[in-house]
């Protein structure tokens, strides 16, 4: 996939993201910014050390796997902080101390609710496309360990992949979260094939 081919994908990527961060703005009632990185394709090894928002701590992440007329992972992460002030904001409180059981359920379905409600759902209207999205898992790990099932279940059949890392801000909050879409070369191709931007 040449550069040209990589720029027009992360314009179609980036018109899914914009739909996910319209609602997670529905979510908590405040506007949110959205910015997709560059789109790249790359080895399985390259994959960590291409993140710009790599932490070095544990994180909170969602992680959804979208199969059918096209596969890709879709990983969303953000701090353990900010998922604890956003899961006490969906649970009607002002703060959390920790990120309960309750609280967890909150995020995972706030990950499906952006994700496969949105996201997924502004892929298949763009493209005609039959998209199943699996039941949202949560996880609190290294980033490293968290990146290994999105990778594994989309590069099982490929030695590289099509990666785009996008940011999701709540603009009153300053809360930000971060979208990873891991797609193999053959999905990313259809994508480009048939998404219709009208």
């Amino acid at each position: 996939m040449n550069g040209m081919e990589l720029e027009k994908l992360g314009e179609i990527l980036g018109s899914y993201v914009g739909a996910a961060a319209g609602s997670l703005g529905k979510l908590f009632n405040e506007g949110v910014a959205h910015k997709l990185h560059k789109t790249n394709v790359m080895e399985f090894s390259q994959l960590e050390r291409s993140i710009n928002a790599v932490p070095e701590q544990e994180i909170v992440a969602v992680y959804i796997k979208g199969e059918g007329d096209v596969r890709l992972g879709i990983l969303l992460f953000l701090s353990e902080d900010n998922a604890k002030t956003l899961a006490a904001r969906l649970l009607g409180s002002d703060t959390a101390e920790k990120l309960t059981a309750l609280g967890k359920s909150a995020i995972a379905e706030m990950g499906n609710i952006i994700l496969a409600g949105s996201f997924l759902n502004a892929l298949s209207k763009a493209t005609g496309f039959k998209v199943k999205a699996s039941v949202p898992g949560l996880a609190i790990d290294m980033f490293r360990t968290l990146l290994e099932p999105p990778t594994i279940d989309v590069a099982s059949e490929t030695d590289q992949v099509i990666v785009a890392e996008a940011e999701l801000t709540l603009v009153d909050s300053a809360i930000s979260a971060t979208v990873l879409i891991i797609l193999d070369p053959h999905g990313a191709e259809k994508l480009l094939t048939n998404h219709n931007g009208g």
